[in-house]
């Protein structure tokens, strides 16, 4: 009896096992994974339209594992980031790069930043990480990952600007002051006076005409003035 009993909690230890074992390696595996993140960051392009990056990863050995995506897509003005699951203590290399497109007016930069992962255990058996980069071949660490695109000089739009002329027109007034005739008696004979006054320059006045009126005027009443004096007579 007692040695079904034994076979009893044995076969009921090992079903347990397959059911505990999974669920306690997972736990350690994740109490010593640290996801890494490698930032960066993208200025803007002075272009006519909105300008897309492309920014790469790549290990450069072996014993680095791979990011979860080694493409980025960023928009300009825009960040991003990558992620790469780390296991183990250790330094792991990188290159970060912008894939050059094929926009003729685009000048892509062509920075290349050697970024190093440095993974060590911390408290509680977790796992802590920094990041340390160099940009090109410099030997001073960089805060940031960044880059630069620009616009070829040779599509650069010129600006030109243009003068409106607004063209006013001024309707001349014509001014015209009436002419007067005065007729004065002396000792019987007519005089004629012309006052004519302020005809401006511009007149449209008919000044021949009004001079030849005021002659035959005054041959008229001269006339009628010699008729009259023959008949006294």
């Amino acid at each position: 009896m007692k040695s079904v009993h034994r076979f009893i909690c044995v076969v009921f230890c090992g079903i347990l096992s397959l059911f505990l074992l999974p669920c306690l390696k997972c736990h350690a595996e994740d109490s010593m994974t640290v996801e890494a993140e490698i930032p960066v960051s993208c200025l803007s392009v002075d272009a006519p339209e909105g300008h897309i990056y492309r920014i790469m990863i790549e290990p450069r050995n072996s014993n680095s594992p791979a990011p979860k995506s080694d493409t980025l897509q960023i928009s300009e003005s825009g960040t991003g980031k990558f992620q790469i699951d780390i296991t183990e203590p250790g330094a792991y290399d990188y290159l970060v790069y912008e894939q050059a497109g094929d926009d003729e007016r685009i000048v892509y930069d062509s920075s290349v930043y050697h970024v190093t992962i440095t993974v060590q255990t911390a408290d509680q058996n977790k796992l802590a990480y920094t990041v340390t980069a160099y940009k090109n071949d410099e030997t001073t660490k960089t805060g940031r990952l960044e880059f630069r695109n620009e616009v070829s000089a040779n599509f650069v739009t010129d600006t030109t600007s243009t003068t409106l002329t607004t063209t006013v027109t001024t309707t001349e007034t014509t001014t015209v002051t009436s002419a007067t005739v005065t007729t004065v008696k002396k000792s019987g004979i007519s005089t004629v006076f012309e006052n004519i006054t302020s005809i401006m320059t511009g007149d449209r006045m008919p000044v021949k005409l009004l001079l030849s009126i005021i002659v035959i005027s005054a041959a008229v009443i001269c006339f009628m003035l010699i008729n009259k004096k023959h008949h006294e007579d």
